[in-house]
This record gives C-alpha cells, structure tokens and sequence, in this order.
C-alpha cells in the first residue's frame, strides 16, 4: 500500500510539472498622468509572474515607438502587483513612447505602449526686429529681465452633469503685468487656449472658474494659464469627470457552447452599468421565447469580471431552450440579445450509439460459446511464463456462455462521456476520441444509469468472462496470445518508451481482433463487473466447466480490472488470460489509467 501511495505521488508530481509549464510576466501599462514639460508619473501592473518570481519590473521610454529595456529605463522594484513611477528629466513639447516591463527567470516581457506630449514652454514676446530692445544684455529678446507667470489650479468640485468649478491661484506674475489668466480644458490631455477657455475677469490672484456646457459622463483635461509680456504659462494638467446621467444599462449574450444532453455553456459580457449602482447580472433561459429573470436564472452578485460564463446544468435531453444575458440596476433590467440552441439527443439503434442522429459508439454482438480459461503454461522455460500471476489464473478451466450479448467496439471516449455527463471529464490524457483513464467507479455507475435514461436501453459493464471470451474473439478466435494478433505492438498502445503519460493514444489506431474490437490491451484497465478473487475461490478443480459466471458475491479485492493499461512496459500484462483486482474508489478521480467498455 505505501508503494502504491508513492507512485500515485510521483505520478500527481509529474502531473503537475507538466500541466504548469513556467512563461514569462504578464504586465500592463495602465496610464499616463500628470504629464508636465519635463516629467510624467506612469502606473503600471504586473498581474501574473509566470510561475517564476519577477526579479525586475519598471518602465521604459523612448522618442521612437516600440521601446524597450535598451532605451532609458527606470527600474520600480520587483514582484506582483501595481507600481507608480516618475520620469524626470524630459524634453519640453515632445512626443514620447512609454511601456511597462517585467523580468523573471524566463525573460522580459512589456505591457501596451502608451504615448505622450510633454508640455510646450512657451515665449510669445520676442519680437524678433534684429534690434536691441533697452534692456540690459543688449539681445532682442523681449524681456530679459521678466520671467513666465506661475499659476496652478488648486482644486475641482461641485462637479455636475454639465459643470464644474476651479479654484486658481496666481503664485507669480514674473515681475511684469498679467494681460490674461484663467482656465482652459478639452477631452484631450493637454488643453491650451487653443480648445475651450473661461478666462478671470475678477482681477484677483486667487479665482473661480465655472466651467459650464459641458457632456455628462465625459473624461476632462483642464489646466490653468497666465499671459504676461513675457509669454504665456501653464499649470499641471488636472482632470474631472463629469457626473453620468443615469441610462438603463446594456449587456450582451455573447455565445452558447460545449451544449450536451443535459448542460451548455453560456458567456456574457456587461458593456455599460449606463451610470447607475450595480444590483446583479446573470442569464436567464426557457423553453420559450424571451426569457426573464421570472424564469430559470443565474446570479451572480459582482459586476467584474465584465466578461463572465458559467455552465448550466439540470437541462431537458432533446430540447429547445432559449436564453439571454442580463444586467439589473436601480434603473431597472436589460436583457441581452436571444439565442436559440437544443440540447443534445442520445438514442440507441441499429447496434450504434448516436449523437443528434450521428454514429458515435458501436456494439459489437458475440454469439454463445465455450472457452479454456486460466493460467495455460506451467513451464518456466516457455514463452509468457508468468509465474507471479500463477495463483491468481488457477486453476485452469472451462466456462460456458448460454446467452448473446453485445460489447463495445472501443472503450467509452471522452466526447461520448461529456455529451452524456456533461461537466465531468475524468480524464488525464485529453482527447475527444481518447478513452475516458481516470473513472472512479461511482462515476462509471451513474454514467451508465444516465446513458439508460437517455437510450432506453439496458447498457452495462461486461462480466469478467464475457470480456476475456470478447478478447480471443469469441466463437471467431484464432488463437492469438494478444487479442488479435501475437504481437502486441499490432494491438497494444503500452509503455514501449518508458515515459509516464506517452502511451494513451486515440482509440482505434491499432488493428482490431477477430470480431471487430479495437484496445482490448492496453490504453486503459477496463472495468468487469465482478468482484475479484482468486479463481480458486469458485472453481473447484482443473477444467471444471462453470457456466455463465458472474464472480463472487463479496467485496474482498474490489473489482476486477482487465486488459493491462499504458502506464506498463511488460506485454504479459496485456495476455487475454491476465487479470488483476484492487480497491476501488467511489467518486474521487485518484483511478489513474482506469475505463471501460460497455456491454448489452
């Protein structure tokens, strides 16, 4: 037991270092404030570290796009999560290029590129005759000895649908008259006299602006300015928003997926709350048209993420429902557009398993008949000897099979499994036409209940002697060591490579027996519906003829499991006669390298 619980460790570890490969961060650039002539402040996030620890993050900057930790960079620390970081020593009104990084041991990866302008410093009274203007250098440069004017918003409120007001103050005059002050704002982040202006006329150095006519719900940039005969100044850019006029909210239903007998996936997107409080989002669906909140639905309390999807359970086999997306708040509900989609239909005809009319799993019949069952070779120097499994094969006899029955041509695929069961998929090696390999019994049970449900049909797990009297094929059997050949490379995906979770492979890719069937060896244990014991727990003597056996009536070693499965490299574990049991669990998915087939 403590081996068996070490390989299951091993094997979970191997797992998990597989399935979480390390890559390199994942960060963005969110935005890019207080842009000034000389400096900008950038926030940036590094939202994943790759499954390595982020060793150096950052910002880098250049005058051209596209830059990178080989341009001017600044490094902000290291580490997952939201970083601000200055750039200073800028060159006044120019264009610049800014991008996030973050290192981990796999490399550097950068967020989105954002641009900026920095802000112009500007000199509008040179006159520029050639001539000495009387000051003291003797250059014509206007003023020599007057300075910018200095001037800055110092607050935003009372900010309304359509207005808001500035607080101003004038810090400097630079030693020369103020021919005029105010405020000046646009959408864009550097607004000048250029866009939208409210100028003083009170003449004081502290003042009100009321900015007026402005669109409810919009982003504003806006800065104050001062003229004197120096030229013209600007304070630091600020920014409002102006308060949204509440609308009904807007949300859409953006796909119907992964649709089974019983379950389908449904995605949304919430693309406006329209200004008002978040109450609740979900989907809504019916067998009839326009679906409401009033009929089956699904909350979810949270407004984010915006994109959201959950599968729906509990459906109707064979049925037309109708759903959509919707958004609640304390404007009221809207309703994403409708879409129409039917749930799968599973039947059983003509030998063949079908999904919406389409074959999908075939039943292969096998006459009555008798066969030698048992350990055949007692002779270590013979082929296949097998002396470890002696005990468990003996003694050697005849069994009987008085009644027709079906098996499948294949063990049950993972497509078939979720169409039927819809969210679980034991699986570990996946693939749509790979065999379902890690199937706790309970599950396999209620596979079958509901695919009865489903069919009408009487579907079950083969009997240990039904599947081995299958394996050599039947009443066509020609004898074979392995099931359809004595090769076992003709009929068996093993582990020939030596590598844990190489050789499970799609099923029918290797040649079938003598009746049809395909991955009686290897692949995946199968499932008998026998409890197992030794054969000598009901069989008496050697070539005593037992008829229609069904095994024992206690649980002692769990169930049998037959076929050898993947995760082994000897071929004697595939021989028709071997046989193995061991515990079982009921519902927990630990049954590695475990499936079934399907009798009738």
């Amino acid at each position: 037991m403590k081996t068996k619980c070490i390989l299951t460790s091993l094997i979970v570890l191997l797992l998990m270092i597989a399935c979480n490969p390390k890559e390199q961060p994942i960060v963005t650039t969110n935005s890019v404030n207080d842009v000034t002539s000389e400096s900008v402040v950038v926030e940036a996030n590094v939202e994943s570290d790759g499954g390595a620890e982020v060793i150096d993050r950052g910002v880098c900057w250049s005058v051209t796009q596209n830059p990178t930790i080989s341009d001017e960079h600044k490094n902000n620390g290291a580490g997952l999560g939201i970083y601000v970081t200055q750039i200073d020593n800028l060159e006044n009104a120019t264009k610049y290029y800014v991008k996030a990084y973050a290192t981990n041991s796999e490399g550097t990866s950068y967020g989105e590129e954002i641009s900026f302008e920095t802000l112009e410093v500007i000199d509008d009274n040179d006159d520029n005759d050639g001539e000495d203007d009387g000051d003291d250098d003797g250059n014509d440069d206007g003023n020599d000895d007057l300075e910018l004017p200095n001037i800055k918003i110092t607050k935003i409120r009372d900010v309304t649908e359509n207005s808001a007001i500035c607080e101003v103050e004038l810090l400097s005059d630079g030693g020369g008259a103020i021919i005029e002050k105010g405020v000046c704002y646009s959408k864009d982040s550097n607004p000048t006299i250029s866009d939208n202006v409210v100028k003083d006329e009170s003449g004081e150095d502290i003042f009100i602006a009321n900015i007026t006519d402005l669109e409810d719900g919009v982003k504003y940039n806006v800065r104050a300015y001062a003229i004197n005969e120096k030229g013209i100044s600007y304070g630091m850019v600020r920014n409002f928003i102006t308060i949204r006029i509440p609308e009904m909210p807007t949300i859409k239903t953006s796909s119907v997926s992964d649709i089974t007998t019983l379950s389908a996936l449904f995605e949304g997107e919430l693309i406006d709350l329209g200004g008002s409080n978040f109450v609740s989002k979900g989907f809504c669906w019916s067998t009839s048209q326009n679906p409401t909140i009033e009929d089956s639905c699904l909350v979810f309390i949270h407004p984010y993420p915006e994109k959201y999807k959950e599968t729906i359970s509990n459906l109707e086999e064979n049925t037309t429902y109708y759903v959509r997306a919707y958004i609640t708040t304390e404007m009221g509900t809207s309703y994403g557009e409708e879409i129409t989609f039917k749930t799968v239909d599973v039947e059983y005809e003509n030998g063949y398993i079908t999904i919406d009319g389409v074959e999908n799993y075939k039943m292969i019949p096998v006459e009555p008949g008798t066969f030698l069952r048992g350990y055949q070779n007692k002779d270590p120097e013979a082929p296949h000897y097998y002396a470890s499994v002696a005990f468990n094969e003996s003694p050697i006899h005849y069994v009987t099979l008085t009644t027709p029955y079906h098996i499948g041509e294949t063990e049950v695929t993972q497509d078939l499994w979720y169409i039927v069961m819809g969210n679980k998929r034991p699986v570990w090696c996946e693939g749509e036409r790979f065999p379902v390999d890690m199937a706790p019994w309970g599950w396999v049970m209620d596979f079958i209940e509901r695919l009865n449900e489903l069919t009408g049909a009487e579907f079950r797990l083969p009997t240990e002697a039904e599947w081995e009297f299958a394996s050599i094929g039947g009443n066509e059997s020609k004898g074979y060591i392995y099931s359809g050949s004595d090769n076992p490379d003709d009929v068996a995906w093993y582990n020939i490579e030596g590598i844990i979770g190489k050789a499970i492979r799609e099923v029918k890719t290797k040649m079938p027996n003598e009746l049809g069937l395909y991955d009686m060896h290897g692949n995946v244990f199968e499932y008998c519906s026998d409890n197992y014991d030794y054969y000598s727990a009901f069989v008496s003597e050697e070539y005593q003829t037992i008829v229609d056996p069904v095994g024992v009536d206690y649980d002692r070693w769990g169930k049998v499991y037959r076929g050898g499965r993947a995760l082994s490299s000897d071929p004697r574990d595939f021989l028709s006669r071997y046989r193995t049991g061991y515990g079982y669990e009921e519902f927990h998915m630990t049954e590695f390298y475990k499936g079934f087939r399907l009798a009738l």
